[in-house]
């Protein structure tokens, strides 16, 4: 009976996920459709410039990994560092959803992968995982890749909407209200998971207050 149970949480895990990564491209196409390409771009960098200054991030220069980077993550203003942006979904990003700013491409290695697909050891000066990490299929393997990815005394800089409430959090688990995000976890939770990998925690900024999710940046340090 515990085999068929484990069973089956790992085929509704790897379902769920499966469904979250349609509706997150799903979302994007909708969502940019209705856009000026160009201003949208334009309003993005200065949102990450703004985002770093707030977190009070030092400059960020060396080898770089932007992980779960989207279709124009914290890679586009990065221009003093060498930039690695990893994402499932770059191919269908590169297909199926035209941004007319592309010049900044040619200065970035792009992978389409997964976090938990994606290891390797020491090996960057800088990760970002902006609103990344409860979106992937394997939570403790991304955590342990990043982990592993970054070098000692090297800036791990994560954002994620963090529960509020225990409540609202287990129904959030059991039920697909928030289809996706695939992991439902809190503030402390995730601080955890990143002391777990030997993560400093620095800072813990809140960017947005909410109601049932509060928008959360952690700053840490390797030890």
């Amino acid at each position: 009976m515990r085999l068929i149970r484990s069973l089956f949480r790992i085929t509704f895990e790897a379902m769920r996920w499966k469904i979250a990564q349609r509706l997150e491209l799903r979302w994007w196409k909708r969502y940019l459709s209705k856009q000026n390409r160009p201003e949208y771009l334009d309003w993005k960098k200065s949102y990450w410039t703004e985002f770093l200054t707030r977190l009070k991030v030092p400059k960020v220069e060396g080898k770089v990994l932007d992980a779960g980077c989207g279709p124009a993550g914290i890679f586009m203003i990065l221009n003093d560092a060498e930039v690695t942006a990893i994402d499932p979904l770059l191919d269908q990003y590169r297909t199926e959803i035209d941004l007319p700013d592309q010049s900044f491409r040619d200065q970035i290695t792009f992978k389409s992968l997964g976090i938990e697909e994606y290891h390797m050891i020491e090996h960057y000066d800088f990760i970002f995982c902006l609103n990344a990490i409860n979106h992937v299929n394997d939570l403790d393997k991304a955590y342990y890749n990043l982990g592993e990815s970054l070098k000692p005394g090297g800036t791990m800089v994560m954002s994620i909407d963090c529960h509020n409430f225990k409540l609202f959090k287990s129904l959030f688990k059991l039920l697909p209200l928030d289809i996706l995000h695939p992991h439902q976890l809190d503030l402390s939770e995730y601080q955890s998971h990143l002391k777990d990998i030997g993560i400093t925690i620095e800072r813990s900024v809140l960017i947005k207050k909410g109601f049932i999710f509060n928008y959360y940046a952690l700053v840490g340090r390797r030890i």
